[in-house]
């Protein structure tokens, strides 16, 4: 995939300084509308993407077992790629309801699907922040899980808390089969990307686990255009309600700021995609 495969500079790092979201981690909300969502196909470069992301995926899924791919795939990033990539991401990775996270009655969380760990990274930053605002803290245990052993790798090398009271720790595992933790063992779990590259009952079994070892909240981010290898879903409130979960808050936003005469992102890595943010909560 492009996206392991570019080789960004400090240029383009400092670029993707200059997006909202470094000022306001909540732009992407106000960014998008439905009218925005239908002028990005007069944009030529988002059709030029759209092309080759199409083209890229479905070859993809040609020489591929999904599973043993996700499972097999040496996916080791450098630590330049990786923090580019997490800024890139941080547009629409939108920290809705994260303040819950921090909260006090927060003492496990669960990254499921927590690939190179950005996304965990990301709300470690997050809670310190609050906490330091708020002169709180408390032992809090942080567990990402991923089905890829060497993006596990990438985590366990990458990632880092400065608070000591945050533990880390990753493992591999795959949801589908059964995750090893009983019932109601994380308070909060936390879900990106994961649910638009599954198809079938596997996407319904994966929300069954994620919702049986989750106590209180998730929190899921989630591509909602359709591409090769994926089965996105416009309504997710079905893959909750069956397991006691309701969709409480939900934001369609873009994968990147709206520009119709040019091309914030330096990489030019994806199209402009719709994604979807939100937070779910056990009745």
């Amino acid at each position: 995939m492009k996206s392991i495969m570019f080789n960004p500079t400090k240029e383009d790092y400092s670029k993707l300084q200059q997006w909202p979201m470094v000022r306001d981690p909540m732009a992407a909300v106000k960014d998008y509308s439905v009218l925005k969502s239908a002028l990005r196909w007069l944009k030529p470069s988002h059709w030029r993407l759209h092309r080759a992301y199409y083209k890229q995926r479905a070859e993809w899924i040609g020489k591929a077992n999904f599973e043993k791919y996700f499972e097999e795939a040496d996916r080791t990033v450098a630590r330049s790629k990786w923090e580019f990539l997490r800024l890139r991401k941080s547009w629409y990775h939108i920290p809705l309801m994260w303040e819950r996270l921090a909260g006090e009655d927060s003492k496990k969380i669960l990254d499921l699907g927590c690939g190179d760990g950005d996304a965990t990274q990301s709300l470690i930053e997050f809670i310190e922040k609050e906490w330091k605002k708020n002169d709180k803290g408390h032992e809090l245990a942080i567990v990402g899980i991923d089905l890829g052993t060497s993006r596990i790798k990438n985590a366990q090398n990458l990632v880092r808390a400065t608070d000591s009271r945050i533990k880390i720790s990753f493992n591999a595992q795959d949801a589908v089969k059964g995750l090893n933790y009983p019932d109601k063992y994380f308070d909060y779990s936390i879900v990106t990307g994961v649910i638009e590259i599954m198809e079938g009952e596997r996407a319904h079994t994966f929300m069954k686990e994620l919702c049986r070892v989750t106590r209180k909240g998730i929190y899921m981010e989630d591509l909602m255009d359709r591409y090769p290898g994926g089965d996105p879903q416009e309504n997710l409130a079905p893959f909750y309600e069956p397991y006691g979960f309701k969709i409480k808050k939900r934001h369609v936003i873009f994968t990147e700021p709206w520009s119709l005469f040019s091309d914030p992102d330096p990489c030019k890595l994806w199209p402009i995609l719709r994604d979807q943010v939100i937070w779910a909560e056990r009745e």
